[in-house]
């Protein structure tokens, strides 16, 4: 995989620029110089505006950080596409709406701006109100149009890569060596959870989502989620505060049970409420462990491990006993 343009050009700007190039097949001036390339860039602008008929289109120009826009598309209808690239980052601070004021303030219609979000490997929620173009939509419309462009190919074979790193979790069951094996391992897993429904979330981004955790011990990824909504934490006796959230979190091959804490809470209430949430897992769930008292914004009870066996079975039984916890555990 090393010999390839993309495994070494990662930034977000090298994406920029091979966004441009692709789309630049369709310059009336480029139409034919690759006409595999010319459809898969027709096809491409037709999904960002959401559109079937999209063989009519046409670049007229294409600007790359207008205005901090990533890259900035006109075409012969007048339409005008925002992408915002986001190679491995998030959004941020509300850009797309900022970006789609500018241009009506430059005298573009409304109707006229179309928005993309360009994400290729995994993220926890997608951006809402947005067209949001990702890896899995690449690769279908590349497969469709066989090339011989090395740098399409070289970007293609990338995508591919990454495609086959994130789904490792279905073949290599070693989880305690995924950190160090693989770079989007638990993106794929993490997705694969949610959008299976093996964990259960209320489908709000308030109530679940995942990123890194830098740490001491080399960083980690984690995927947390609610399992009980505020209302009933409030009826437990430990919710809006001093606990504003308990919840359930994956670190590496283990499922811990968290609490966030809301600041300058009493220590004391709080370490009673964590001795009783522990209690109660040691009680309810074989295999599961308290940890040692950290103080923090955030607070371990105890974790139990898990594996590729049987890891479905192990969240099922957490979410569970930590409703059945609700009903019974007096705090």
């Amino acid at each position: 995989m090393k010999n390839n343009l993309f495994y070494y050009a990662t930034s977000e700007l090298s994406q920029d620029a091979f966004i441009c190039y692709l789309l630049s097949f369709a310059f009336e001036k480029f139409m034919k110089t690759d006409k595999a390339l010319n459809n898969c860039a027709k096809e491409l602008l037709g999904i960002m505006l959401e559109r079937e008929d999209y063989n009519s289109l046409v670049v007229k120009d294409i600007k790359k950080q207008y205005k901090n826009i990533d890259v900035l598309v006109e075409l012969n209808d007048g339409s005008f596409i925002i992408i915002e690239d986001k190679t491995f980052g998030s959004q941020s601070n509300d850009q797309i709406n900022r970006y789609r004021k500018t241009l009506i303030e430059e005298g573009v219609p409304k109707d006229k701006i179309f928005c993309v979000y360009y994400k290729i490997v995994e993220q926890d929620h997608p951006e809402e109100n947005i067209v949001n173009i990702t890896r899995a939509d690449l690769l279908k419309i590349f497969a469709k149009y066989p090339s011989e462009n090395l740098i399409y190919n070289h970007y293609a074979e990338y995508l591919k890569y990454i495609d086959e790193d994130a789904n490792a979790f279905k073949s290599d069951f070693d989880i305690e060596n995924w950190r160090s094996k693989y770079s989007h391992v638990y993106g794929g897993f993490f997705t694969h959870l949610i959008n299976s429904g093996i964990v259960k979330t209320f489908g709000n981004k308030n109530d679940y989502g995942w990123h890194y955790v830098n740490n001491k011990r080399g960083g980690v990824w984690v995927l947390w989620w609610s399992v009980l909504s505020d209302v009933e934490l409030e009826n437990m006796g430990i919710g809006p505060g001093p606990i504003s959230k308990l919840y359930l979190q994956i670190e590496d091959n283990h499922v811990a049970v968290k609490l966030r804490v809301l600041e300058n809470s009493n220590r004391e209430t709080i370490k009673h409420i964590r001795s009783l949430l522990a209690n109660y897992f040691v009680e309810n769930v074989q295999g599961f462990f308290q940890t040692p008292l950290r103080y923090g914004k955030t607070l371990t009870v105890g974790r139990i491990q898990y594996d590729m066996d049987n890891y479905k079975n192990i969240i099922s039984l957490m979410e569970n006993t930590l409703k059945k916890a609700k009903k019974e555990l007096e705090i």
